[in-house]
């Protein structure tokens, strides 16, 4: 994969689209979002929006085909892989229910009171690596089938889960990436979609930066804490944001959805080149 270079005028450009949708949020709130309790710099949508760098997805990657045969390969002192059957009888033969979840984005949505089944973190890194692995790493870094990556801190996995199915039952759908795992204190960038492999490192150094890490994102995430962007990026991501308010107080909510999607697709396509 090669590097993003930030100082490339068509890549500056989809950067400065993201900063555009900070700047709606933060401007033109909706009555929803004043009514509800959404971070900072968000602003309640009514559906959870699909996000992803539009890249193809290899055909075996297909958890909506293979059903519980599915299994996700898990990297830390050992290898292994762990199949979504292993894990419901880990769990105790059933999915647990993880509701009223909000799904953060750093680019200035909330979607509220989602609901997901599956199992905990723990109970996926207990069925591959046994107990000793909850106390022998400092990042869960997570790799795409898509090649999208990205490290979480140790430290904010709290309450952390694999969501496999939706609250109807069914498994995650094709355009939110099927089974992923979930970080209720960060943002969604920092769950992966299509997820394949889940590698313990005993060090969150640069080796676990992901995809947005490397183009400026912040290296934890929290969104109560309104982590959005590296030290170094912040300052020309809210110098966009502030250029591009007025912009941003025009046009509706389908356009600003339709910029997020094209402008990830679109670095996702630079990205693999």
């Amino acid at each position: 994969m090669s590097t993003i270079d930030l100082n490339d005028p068509v890549v500056a450009k989809h950067v400065e689209h993201k900063a555009r949708l900070r700047a709606r949020a933060q401007s033109t709130p909706s009555t929803s979002a004043l009514a509800s309790s959404a971070p900072r710099g968000q602003r309640v949508v009514r559906s959870w929006i699909k996000l992803d760098l539009g890249r193809p997805i290899p055909p075996t990657h297909d958890p909506w085909a293979l059903g519980d045969a599915f299994a996700i390969e898990c990297i830390g002192r050992m290898s292994t892989k762990v199949t979504l059957a292993e894990l419901k009888a880990a769990n105790g033969g059933a999915w647990s229910e993880f509701s009223n979840h909000s799904w953060h984005c750093v680019t200035g949505w909330t979607c509220e009171a989602l609901t997901f089944r599956g199992v905990d973190l723990d109970t996926v890194l207990r069925c591959a690596f046994g107990d000793d692995a909850l106390a022998s790493y400092a990042c869960v870094y997570q790799i795409a089938s898509d090649g999208y990556t990205v490290g979480v801190d140790s430290r904010d996995c709290a309450g952390a889960f694999l969501a496999v199915e939706d609250g109807g039952g069914s498994m995650l759908s094709r355009e939110h990436g099927g089974p992923r795992l979930v970080f209720p204190a960060l943002f969604g960038w920092k769950s992966a979609k299509y997820l394949q492999t889940i590698k313990l490192l005993e060090r969150y150094d640069d080796d676990g930066l992901g995809f947005w890490e490397k183009l400026g994102c912040h290296r934890r995430g929290r969104w109560a804490n309104d982590e959005r962007w590296s030290e170094n990026a912040a300052g020309v991501w809210n110098w966009l944001a502030w250029m591009t308010n007025l912009y941003a107080r025009f046009g509706g909510e389908k356009i600003w959805i339709w910029v997020m999607v094209r402008g990830g697709s679109f670095l996702g396509s630079i990205a693999a080149m």
